[in-house]
């Protein structure tokens, strides 16, 4: 076993009674907790930010930086307790500010590494999706794949060679399985219980409003309405009076009397100006691409049949709300993920081995006579510790949930950061980065006072600005650094190369 700081092995100073590796999850953060002990020669002294690496022979079991040092003496021994955090430590270090277009999973992850995650690569990011359209406003990187991961129900983590890995849950599976024969864990260790408390097998969906194929609705005028109120909110609008094309403003906006009719996007109507209502008979027609809700239902009918009883119709409903979901494939595919978690009963449950090679996440088959199942369970935890110091060997305690149990966890994550889902960020709206300048101004002066003369001084100190100093429209010019303008005329600017976008 190597415990390396910055690079240096120091598993000679290890209190291995307090080494202990939690990894949790596959998204959320692996931390690594042990002492460090200070004694005679052994004078070495870590930093936060150091870098720790874990290596168990030639399996990198750790890999990250240190976050906390308490330090405490007892005797001639000083004891520092080091907990480390995975590389998420640096994953999130900058924020996603962006929006992508008709891409595919794959390469959107690829981009934010690349961009925002200098040292992290995607080798193993497998997801061919194609998403019309995402923006991420000052978002994290790791959210920003988990967006991704919640959109086609995949799961993803980021491996000590600080990879990405994002794969459908569908195809990760353990090196081994639980079985009554190949000794591949402690027997005796295995705990397991079920639970019925969840079940749901009727999802319905209500998200937000999904924009449909080009319609029209209309209406016959009575010659005395100016306002006319119909079913839909429209884009593209066009509006008609007897078929004939009507100049259109935006209401509370264009200046009434320079256009034939105002449109209100929220309220639903057109607004026609007293002198110009059209008049008996007319038909006002309204054509664009209507604003419709959002309203899928699914049900798992295997499910729904296993749990029927004379008394019951083996239904159990329940209802979704996400103003997010802004398509019909979307709602069918969240409704999807939640039958894939609830519709059935569920089992958790435990065990421990000597065995390497498990990562959480994984899916592992327990197929044993001796406790009569024959079942799939995901590793949601791992806690490592020593069991033989001399020899560095490991005993690894794995917790086991259904993918019932694990949709449940995920549940209840989004509810923890449902708030962001509340700022909508639309098409069209303008993805902005802010940077503010920090100047220092110095004032250096030497003066001589003679006896008894009064030495008056006034310093005064004036900036302009120039907004625009190379005049209205024209744009500077790119160039590699470094590079220093001449003067405000000098159009020549450096390039921020390495920011993803230049100025």
């Amino acid at each position: 076993m190597q415990i390396l700081i910055n690079g240096f092995d120091k598993a000679d100073q290890i209190n291995w009674k307090k080494f202990k590796i939690q990894s949790i999850l596959t998204n959320q953060v692996d931390t690594l907790n042990f002492e460090l002990k200070n004694y005679g020669s052994k004078t070495y002294k870590p930093d936060i930010l150091d870098e720790v690496v874990v290596m168990d022979g030639e399996t990198k079991i750790f890999g990250g930086a240190i976050i906390g040092i308490d330090e405490s003496i007892e005797g001639r021994i000083l004891r520092r307790a080091i907990k480390c955090k995975d590389y998420s430590q640096y994953l999130d270090a900058k924020m996603v500010v962006g929006s992508y277009e008709d891409m595919t999973v794959a390469e959107i992850i690829a981009d934010i590494l690349d961009v925002y995650c200098p040292g992290f690569t995607g080798v193993n990011v497998s997801c061919s999706q194609v998403v019309s359209y995402i923006a991420f406003n000052y978002e994290y990187p790791s959210k920003c794949i988990k967006q991704l991961a919640e959109l086609f129900n995949y799961d993803w983590y980021v491996d000590y060679d600080k990879d990405v890995h994002f794969f459908s849950k569908e195809a990760n599976f353990a090196p081994f399985d639980l079985d009554d024969t190949s000794g591949k864990f402690i027997f005796n260790s295995l705990v397991l219980n079920r639970k019925a408390d969840q079940i749901r097998n009727v999802i319905i969906v209500r998200g937000g409003e999904y924009k449909g194929n080009a319609n029209y609705e209309e209406q016959k005028a009575d010659g005395q309405g100016e306002v006319f109120t119909f079913g839909y909110k429209y884009d593209n609008v066009v509006i008609k009076v007897a078929g004939v094309v009507q100049d259109l403003g935006i209401d509370n906006i264009t200046d009434p009397t320079t256009v034939d009719c105002l449109y209100n996007f929220n309220e639903k109507m057109v607004k026609f100006r007293s002198d110009n209502k059209p008049t008996v008979g007319q038909v006002v027609r309204i054509e664009g691409n209507p604003y419709a809700p959002v309203i899928v239902t699914r049900q798992d009918d295997a499910s729904i049949e296993a749990l029927k009883t004379d008394d019951f119709d083996g239904r159990y409903e329940f209802k979704i709300i996400d103003a997010s979901i802004k398509s019909k494939e979307g709602a069918r595919q969240r409704a999807k993920a939640e039958l894939y978690a609830y519709a059935n009963t569920i089992s958790e449950g435990s065990f421990k081995t000597y065995e390497k090679g498990l990562i959480v996440g994984q899916k592992i088959h327990l197929k044993s006579d001796i406790w009569g199942y024959d079942e799939w369970f995901i590793i949601n935890r791992i806690n490592s510790q020593i069991r033989v110091p001399d020899t560095g060997a490991m005993e690894y305690t794995c917790s086991l949930v259904t993918t019932k149990t694990m949709g449940i966890i995920e549940v209840l994550q989004r509810l923890l950061t449902a708030d962001d889902k509340k700022i909508e960020i639309k098409k069209d709206e303008v993805i902005d980065r802010v940077f503010g300048s920090y100047e220092k101004v110095k004032i250096v002066g030497t003066w001589e006072r003679y006896k008894n003369q009064e030495l008056l001084e006034a310093v005064q100190v004036s900036e302009v600005t120039e907004w625009d100093p190379l005049g209205e429209g024209v744009e500077p010019i790119s160039v590699l650094g470094p590079y220093i303008p001449t003067g405000m005329d000098d159009p020549y600017r450096v390039a921020l190369v390495d920011q993803g976008y230049f100025y």
